[in-house]
C-alpha cells in the first residue's frame, strides 16, 4: 500500500506525527471504497445500474484521495472536472463528504480543547489577542467578540492561520469578551470558553447619547425624567446637563444621578434634552417632547386642619374664624390628624383613642364617633387608596382597615423603635415614612403576609420635629434646624436641595407645603408664607381661632392640608409589551400594566382600568385581509394616561376552515389555533423527539429520533399507535412532501437531497450540497425545490435540474441562514438571515419558468427575536418560527414586532396546516396527474435514410399538469455522449434524429418524465431501413 505516501503528498503541511494518524484515516477510506457493494451504494446514493461496480469504486477512491484538509473545496471541484456521468460524480462527491466527516471524527480523537484567548495589548479602540495553537497542523482560527455588559450576540472577525490577531474599531472604555474558534473542516469547529472581560482604554467624549427611559409630568408644576447612561461613554461620566425648554421658560440643570425633577414648570409643550459629560467633554444629546398637563377645573379652596391642645380646628380662609370641635368631648391633647378627602372624613387621635367625624362642619359634633380604642396613640395616617389607617401606638406602627377597625395589626419594620410620626404613601409604593429620634426612615411594606419589612434611612438628623410627603411630585420636605432652611429631596433621600433658606423662625413644630407656599407653627403662633411679585417671601402671623375677638395662643400642632391635590390618585404612564394577535375575525390584545414611575416601589397602587381603541385602516394590498390600528391607555380616577403608540396589524385571510398549528414538544404533539395564546390541545403523547415534520390532507409525515420517516393519519384518536414506516429512508434530517407527485424529499447527513415516491419506485439523488441542509421546502405547483444551508439559499427543479444559488453568505462572516418558507398564494419565497443583533428578512419571487432574474428584497433588521430551530412557516402575511426560549413566535412581514403566542412546551418542530398551504394548480379541484405513463414499445418507429433517421413514438398524453420530457438513450450511441440521456436534453416532442449505418441493429431506451417523477423506461431494438424489432418494455428503477 502506498497510502502513507499519497496522503503525505496531499497533506504535506502536516507534521510527521500528524501524517501517521492521517495516513491511517486514508487507509480506512481506501479500504472502505474497495469493499463497498453496489447494493449499499445504491441504497445510500440512489445510483442506478448506469455505472458498474468498478466505475463507482473508482469514483469513490478518487473522492477519498482528492479530499484535502487544507483546501477542502477542491475535492468537489475535482469531482466535477474528473467525471461527467452523474453516477460517478455523485459517488465522488459522496466520498468527499465522507472523507471530511471521517477526518473530523479522527481529528477529535487527537485534538485538545481550545483555551480562551488572552489579551496581550489593549488600546483605546483595539485589543490584541493571543492563544495557544491547536496540537495538529492545518487548523485555522477565527476570533469572536461581543460586549460584556451590552446586548448582542457573538460577532465574527476574519479567518487566520496565525496565533494572534488584533481587533480594531472597538469602542473606547468598553468591556468586551472574546472566544476562539478552531476551524477543523467546513463542518467541524471547536469553540473555546469565553475570555475574561477586557476593557479598552478611555478616550474622547461620549459617542452615544444617554437613553431616556421615562419622562413624566404628574402636575403642571413639575417634570420628572429618568435615564440610563450612554452605551459608549468613552470615559467615566461625571454628570449630565439637562435642558428643559418651552415657550415661556428655559431651565438648565445638572445632575450626577439618573433621575431629576424640574420644579415650577408651566403647563406647555416641553422639550427635554440631556447630555452626558466626561473629562473629555460633552457627548450627543438625547431628546424627547412632552406636554405638561393643564390644570383641571380650579379646586375649591384647600382646607387646613390643625389642633390646639385638646381642640381641633378647621379653616378655609386665614382671615375668617375657624370652626372648632368643642371642649368637653376630648380628654387628652390631640396627637395626630389625617383626612380621607374623598369620604370627607377626619380622623384624629388623642390618648388611647382615634375619633372620626365629618369634615364639612367641625362645629357640629353630632357625627363624631369613636373609631378605635387601644394603647397610647401618637400619630395617624389614612391610606384612602387601600382603605387602611396607620397609627403609632405604644411606640410601634400598626395598621387597621377603615371599614372595620377592631384589632390593629403590628407591622413595625425591623429596627424601627419609638416612632413619633407615620405617613402612608400608597401612590409611590405600599410604604410608610416614619419620623424617629435620629431621622426619617422609609419602609416598603411586605407583599406577602407573615414577612417582616425593613426600614432604610432617608434623612439622618436628630433635630426634626415634622416632615411631609408630596405624593404627586414624589418629594419629601423637612425643616433643617441647623441651617434654618426647608429642604426637599426625592423619596429615596437623593437630590436634596434647599427650598427656603434663612427662615425667620426659631423652631418648627408642624408645617404644610402647598402651592409652593409654607404654612407653619412653632406651637405658640401660626404663620403663613406670602410671596411678593418680585419673588421674595415672608412669613406673616395669622390668628386661628373660632373667636377672633378673644383668640387663644399656644399649643398649636398637627397641621394638615385637605384637598384633592394633597391626596391624589396616581397618574398612569403608558402600558408596555403591547401585542395584538390577529385571527380571521378577531384580535387577541395583551399588554403589561404601566411600569412603576420614578421613586415608586413594586407595591405601588396600580388598580388601573384601560381604554382600548380599534380603528380600521385603508385596505391592505391583499383584498382578502383588513388592516387595523389598535392602541391602549391606562386610566385612573384622576385622569387618563397617554395612548400607547398604536400597533398596526392585519387579519388573517378569510377561509372556510381555520388554520392551525401542529407542534412537537417534550410532552407530545400539540394543536393550537393561530389567533389564540396557548395552551393548545395535546393530540398524541407518543409523538416526541421529532427532527422535522410535514403534512398533506390528513396525513402527517415526520422524522423520528432514529432518523427514520413515519406517517400517521391525523384522524386517528389518541391511544392508537399505528404508524407507517417509510422504507429505504435513512439518516434523514429534514423532509418536505410533494403533494402533486406524492414524493417525499429529505436531506441526510451525506450533504445530499433525495426523493422517493410513496406510490412505489426507486430513490433518486436530487442534489448534492456543500453544507448541511438546515431547511427544505417544496413548491409542488411550479415544480421547484428550495433549501437553505448555513450560508446559502439554493433551488432546483424537483428532479434536480436548473440548479441555482439564490443567495450566498460568506462563511464565518457572522451571518447564517436560519430558515426559509413559501408563500404560494402571492408567489414569494422568504428566508431569514441571523446576525449578531437581529433577524434580516429576504423575499424573492418564486421560480416558475426559470429563476435566472430573481429579484431579492431585503427587510434589514426585520426582527430582534432569535430563532432556535431551522423551521420557518408562512401564512397570510405572517411568518412563524421557534424563538430562543422555544416559544412559537409570529410576526407580520410588514411589522417589526414579534409575538410569542404558544405555551412553553420546549418545542422542537412545528408546521402550519391549511389547504391554501398545499394548493392545487390552476383551476383544478382535484389532484391532477403529473407522472407520465411509459411509452408503448410497439409505438416506436424508425424511418428515413442514412443521412437522417427519425425515431418516433406515441406521446405520453395522460399528464394533466406540467410538461412531459423524454430521456432517450442508447448504449450504441453512448460513446458519443457523456450523459445517460442523449442530446438534446429536455426533449418534448416524440421524435429523435440519429445518424447510423443502414440495417445496423441498435438498442433504444425511452423514459418519459416530468419534474415530479418519471415513467418506467421502455427498451426496444431498432434496425434502420431493415425493419423494426420490438422488445418487451423493460421498466427499471
Amino acid at each position: 500500500m502506498r497510502s502513507t505516501c499519497v496522503w503525505d503528498l496531499l497533506l504535506n503541511r502536516l507534521a510527521a506525527f500528524d501524517c501517521v494518524w492521517i495516513s491511517a484515516v486514508y487507509c480506512t477510506f481506501s479500504k472502505n471504497c474497495q469493499n463497498l457493494h453496489t447494493s449499499n451504494l445504491e441504497e445510500e446514493l440512489g445510483i442506478t445500474n448506469l455505472c458498474n461496480v468498478s466505475d463507482i469504486t473508482g469514483a469513490c477512491t478518487q473522492g477519498c484521495q482528492v479530499w484535502n484538509a487544507m483546501v477542502q473545496i477542491n475535492c468537489l471541484l475535482e469531482c466535477n472536472k474528473t467525471y461527467t456521468r452523474a453516477c460517478e460524480t455523485v459517488s465522488c462527491k459522496f466520498w468527499c463528504s465522507s472523507a471530511e466527516d471521517a477526518y473530523g471524527v479522527e481529528a477529535l480523537n487527537y485534538l485538545n480543547k481550545p483555551r480562551a484567548p488572552f489579551a496581550s495589548a489593549i488600546g483605546n479602540h483595539s485589543v490584541t489577542l493571543g492563544w495557544k495553537p491547536a496540537n495538529i497542523s492545518g487548523v485555522k482560527y477565527i476570533i469572536h467578540w461581543k460586549f460584556s455588559q451590552l446586548p448582542g450576540d457573538w460577532r465574527y472577525t476574519v479567518v487566520v492561520s496565525e496565533t494572534s490577531y488584533t481587533i480594531k474599531d472597538l469602542q473606547a472604555f468598553t468591556e468586551y469578551v472574546f472566544r476562539l474558534v478552531w476551524i477543523i473542516t467546513s463542518q467541524l469547529q471547536l469553540h473555546s470558553p469565553s475570555s475574561p472581560s477586557y476593557q479598552t482604554h478611555a478616550f474622547g467624549a461620549p459617542t452615544t447619547a444617554p437613553v431616556i427611559k421615562d419622562i413624566q409630568s404628574s402636575s403642571p408644576a413639575n417634570f420628572n425624567s429618568v435615564w440610563s447612561p450612554p452605551f459608549f461613554p468613552n470615559e467615566l461620566v461625571v454628570g449630565y446637563n439637562l435642558l428643559l425648554t418651552s415657550r415661556n421658560q428655559e431651565l438648565l440643570r445638572a445632575s450626577r444621578g439618573h433621575s431629576f425633577q424640574f420644579y415650577s414648570t408651566f403647563p406647555n409643550n416641553t422639550r427635554f434634552s440631556i447630555v452626558a459629560v466626561n473629562e473629555f467633554g460633552a457627548g450627543l444629546p438625547a431628546k424627547a417632547n412632552m406636554a405638561t398637563p393643564e390644570s383641571k377645573v380650579k379646586e375649591k379652596a384647600t382646607r387646613l386642619f390643625l389642633s390646639r391642645n385638646r381642640f381641633k380646628r378647621y379653616t378655609e380662609h386665614f382671615l375668617k374664624a375657624a370652626q372648632c370641635l368643642k371642649n368637653g368631648i376630648k380628654h387628652h391633647n390631640i396627637t395626630g390628624i389625617s383626612v380621607n378627602v374623598y369620604q370627607q372624613a377626619v380622623y384624629f387621635s388623642e390618648g388611647n383613642s382615634i375619633w372620626v367625624t365629618g369634615a364639612a362642619n367641625m362645629s357640629d359634633a353630632s357625627d363624631l364617633m369613636l373609631f378605635y380604642a387601644g394603647g397610647n396613640i401618637m400619630s395617624v395616617s389614612v391610606d384612602r387608596l387601600y382603605q387602611r389607617i396607620y397609627l403609632v401606638m405604644n411606640e410601634k406602627i400598626h395598621i387597621c382597615h377603615l371599614e372595620n377597625c377592631t384589632a390593629a395589626e403590628d407591622i413595625a419594620p425591623l429596627y424601627v423603635t419609638s416612632p413619633r410620626k407615620v405617613i402612608a404613601d400608597p401612590c409611590n409604593g405600599n410604604c410608610i415614612f416614619c419620623l424617629l429620634e435620629d431621622g426619617i426612615y422609609r419602609a416598603n411594606l411586605p407583599l406577602f403576609p407573615g414577612t417582616a419589612s425593613t426600614a432604610s434611612p432617608v434623612v439622618k438628623s436628630s433635630d426634626l420635629r415634622d416632615f411631609m410627603i408630596s405624593f404627586q411630585s414624589k418629594r419629601l420636605t423637612f425643616f433643617n434646624k441647623t441651617e434654618q432652611a426647608f429642604v426637599s429631596g426625592f423619596l429615596d433621600g437623593s437630590e436634596f436641595h434647599m427650598l427656603r433658606s434663612h427662615v425667620p423662625l426659631n423652631d418648627i413644630e408642624s408645617f404644610v407645603y402647598e402651592a409652593n407656599m409654607f404654612t407653619v407653627t412653632d406651637r405658640w403662633a401660626f404663620f403663613h408664607e406670602e410671596v411678593s411679585p418680585m419673588g421674595s417671601s415672608s412669613f406673616n402671623e395669622y390668628v386661628i381661632d373660632s373667636n377672633l375677638a378673644y383668640p387663644e395662643y399656644f399649643g398649636f400642632g398637627n397641621l394638615f392640608f385637605c384637598g384633592a391635590s394633597t391626596q391624589p390618585f396616581p397618574l398612569p404612564t403608558t402600558p408596555w409589551l403591547f401585542t395584538a394577535l390577529f385571527g380571521l375575525d378577531q384580535a387577541v390584545i395583551s399588554w403589561r400594566p404601566p411600569e412603576h414611575t420614578t421613586e415608586s416601589s413594586l407595591s405601588a397602587w396600580q388598580n388601573w382600568t384601560y381604554d382600548v381603541e380599534v380603528s380600521s385602516q385603508h385596505p391592505s394590498e391583499e383584498e382578502w385581509v383588513v388592516a387595523y390600528e389598535v392602541s391602549v391607555r391606562a386610566v385612573s380616577p384622576a385622569r387618563e394616561g397617554p395612548w400607547l403608540e398604536s400597533f398596526r396589524g392585519t387579519t388573517l385571510e378569510e377561509a372556510e376552515e381555520e388554520p392551525y398549528m401542529l407542534a412537537v414538544g417534550a410532552e407530545g404533539l400539540w394543536k393550537q389555533q393561530l389567533d389564540s395564546y396557548g395552551p393548545g390541545e395535546l393530540l398524541y403523547l407518543h409523538i416526541t423527539n421529532i427532527a422535522d415534520l410535514d403534512w398533506y390532507n390528513d396525513t402527517l409525515y415526520w422524522i423520528n429520533s432514529m432518523r427514520e420517516v413515519h406517517t400517521r393519519s391525523l384522524n386517528k384518536r389518541e391511544g392508537t399507535t399505528e404508524n407507517t414506516y417509510v422504507s429505504h429512508v435513512r439518516n434523514a434530517r429534514m423532509l418536505a412532501f410533494d403533494w402533486l407527485g406524492q414524493c417525499l424529499y429529505w436531506a441526510g447527513k451525506t450533504n445530499m437531497i433525495y426523493r422517493k415516491s410513496l406510490l412505489g419506485g426507486h430513490m433518486d439523488v436530487v442534489a448534492h450540497v456543500v453544507f448541511l441542509v438546515k431547511d427544505l421546502v417544496v413548491d409542488s405547483v411550479n415544480g421547484y425545490l428550495y433549501w437553505a444551508t448555513l450560508y446559502s439559499v439554493e433551488s432546483t427543479r424537483l428532479n434536480g435540474e436548473e440548479y441555482l444559488i439564490l443567495q450566498e453568505q460568506l462563511q464565518f462572516s457572522g451571518k447564517q441562514v436560519v430558515g426559509l418558507t413559501l408563500d404560494l398564494t402571492c408567489g414569494f419565497l422568504y428566508w431569514l438571515v441571523q446576525d449578531s443583533l437581529c433577524l434580516n428578512l429576504y423575499r424573492a419571487s418564486l421560480c416558475k419558468e426559470g429563476c435566472g432574474n430573481a429579484f431579492i428584497t431585503e427587510f434589514a433588521a426585520w426582527s430582534t427575536s432569535e430563532i432556535s430551530q431551522g423551521v420557518l412557516e408562512y401564512y397570510s402575511g405572517h411568518l412563524f418560527w421557534i424563538n430562543s426560549l422555544q416559544f412559537i413566535t409570529t410576526q407580520e412581514v410588514n411589522q417589526n414586532l414579534s409575538i410569542p403566542f404558544s405555551q412553553s412546551a420546549e418545542f422542537a418542530a412545528f408546521i402550519l396546516v391549511h389547504t391554501s398551504l398545499k394548493p392545487l394548480p390552476g383551476v383544478f379541484s382535484f389532484t391532477p396527474k403529473v407522472i407520465p405513463d411509459s411509452v408503448p414499445g410497439s409505438s416506436s418507429r424508425i424511418k428515413g435514410n442514412s443521412s437522417s433517421f427519425h425515431i418516433t413514438w406515441s406521446p405520453s398524453t395522460n399528464v394533466e399538469w406540467g410538461t412531459v420530457f423524454y430521456c432517450v438513450g442508447s448504449k450504441a450511441l453512448h460513446s458519443l455522449e457523456s450523459e445517460w440521456c442523449l442530446h438534446p436534453h429536455n426533449l418534448t416532442v416524440p421524435s429523435y434524429v440519429v445518424w447510423l449505418e443502414p440495417f445496423a441493429l441498435f438498442d433504444f431506451t425511452n423514459t418519459p418524465y416530468t419534474y415530479w417523477s418519471k415513467a418506467p423506461t421502455t427498451s426496444v431494438s431498432l434496425a434502420p431501413e431493415g425493419g423494426t424489432s420490438i422488445l418487451n418494455p423493460i421498466p427499471h428503477l
